[in-house]
C-alpha cells in the first residue's frame, strides 16, 4: 500500500473518531439538559413531550446551542425569559449569554419587587425554590421620631407570592445615610432587620413580625451620617430552626427593610434616609390553600 493511501486511511479514522465523539457529547448534553430542566422547573419532560407547554422543538434548540457553545447553565430570569449561560469549550468559544423568546415554564409563581426609585431585583425559580437579589441605589427609607420612643421606620421592598413560605435565610450588605446633622447625630447608633411589617416603635430589639425574616442586628456607630448595615440570618442554637415559616395563605406577605436609631434629641421627625446595598434571600413556596 502506498504512503498516500496509508495517510488517507489514517485521516478517515481520525474523522470517524471525531464524529463519534461529537455524537456522544451531544447525547450526554441532551440528557443533562433534560435532567436540569426537570429539576429546576419541576416538569416531567419525558412524559408528555413538552416543557411546561413549550414543545420539544425548543428543547432541541437548547440542546444544539448547548452542544455548539458549551453552555453551562440553563435558567429563567426575572421576566420569565429562558437564558443560557455559556462557558468556554475546548475550541475556545468565549463566555456569554443567549436569550430565547418566551418562557420555559408556564404558571411559575414569583414574588414582586416593589416599585421604588433606586430599587431593582432579580428572582430565579428552581421548582418551588426561589432565590432573590434586591439591589438598592440610594433608595429612600423614611424614619419617624415619636416623642421619647426614638427613631424608627422601614420600606416595603418585596411581596412574596401568596402561600405558605419557608424562609431559608437572608443577607443584608449595605449602608443607611442620614440626610444631615439637622435630622440625626453624625455618629448615630441603631439596628436593622427584615420583617413582614414596618417597625412602628423604637423597642430594641425589634418585636416579632418586625424582624421575622431576618432578626434584629446591631449597627455600629455611623461615620459622617453613614451607618453600615451588615446582617445575616442566625438561628438560636438548639431552640430554633434555620428555616422560618410565614403564613401567607390568606394574604401575601410583604418584606420590610426596617431600621432603628437610638433615641436622641438630635434625631428629628420624618427624615428621608437613603439606603444603598443589596438584600439577598431564598425561600421555598410550600403551597397555598
Amino acid at each position: 500500500m502506498t504512503t498516500k493511501k496509508i495517510e488517507k486511511k489514517e485521516e478517515e479514522k481520525k474523522t470517524d473518531s471525531g464524529l463519534a465523539a461529537k455524537v456522544r457529547k451531544l447525547e450526554a448534553t441532551v440528557k443533562t439538559v433534560i435532567r436540569t430542566l426537570e429539576v429546576q422547573f419541576g416538569i416531567d419532560i419525558d412524559r408528555d413531550g413538552k416543557i411546561g407547554g413549550v414543545k420539544i422543538a425548543l428543547l432541541v434548540c437548547l440542546c444544539i446551542a448547548t452542544f455548539a457553545f458549551g453552555a453551562e447553565v440553563v435558567r429563567q430570569n426575572q421576566s420569565g425569559t429562558a437564558m443560557i449561560t455559556f462557558g468556554q469549550d475546548s475550541d475556545g468559544i468565549p463566555n456569554g449569554d443567549m436569550t430565547l423568546a418566551g418562557s420555559l415554564t408556564t404558571g411559575a409563581t414569583k414574588g414582586t419587587v416593589n416599585t421604588l426609585t433606586g430599587l431593582s431585583g432579580v428572582e430565579y425559580v428552581y421548582g418551588n425554590i426561589h432565590q432573590v437579589t434586591l439591589t438598592c441605589a440610594a433608595m429612600q427609607l423614611i424614619t419617624m421620631d415619636n416623642a421619647t420612643i426614638g427613631v424608627h421606620g422601614g420600606t416595603n421592598v418585596y411581596t412574596f407570592p401568596e402561600g405558605l413560605i419557608a424562609n431559608l435565610g437572608a443577607v443584608i450588605d449595605g449602608a443607611l445615610t442620614s440626610p444631615g446633622a439637622a435630622w440625626s447625630l453624625t455618629n448615630w447608633v441603631g439596628d436593622v432587620a427584615l420583617g413582614t411589617v414596618v417597625a412602628t416603635t423604637n423597642a430594641t430589639p425589634m418585636t416579632t413580625t418586625e424582624q421575622d425574616i431576618l432578626q434584629n442586628t446591631d449597627i455600629a456607630a455611623a461615620v459622617d451620617l453613614v451607618g453600615t448595615a451588615d446582617a445575616i440570618s442566625i438561628a438560636t442554637i438548639l431552640t430554633e430552626s434555620g428555616a422560618r415559616w410565614l403564613d401567607g395563605t390568606a394574604a401575601a406577605k410583604s418584606m420590610w427593610l426596617n431600621f432603628l436609631m437610638d433615641e436622641n434629641a438630635a434625631n428629628e421627625d420624618s427624615a428621608t434616609n437613603l439606603f444603598t446595598g443589596t438584600i439577598e434571600f431564598s425561600y421555598i413556596l410550600l403551597g397555598d390553600n
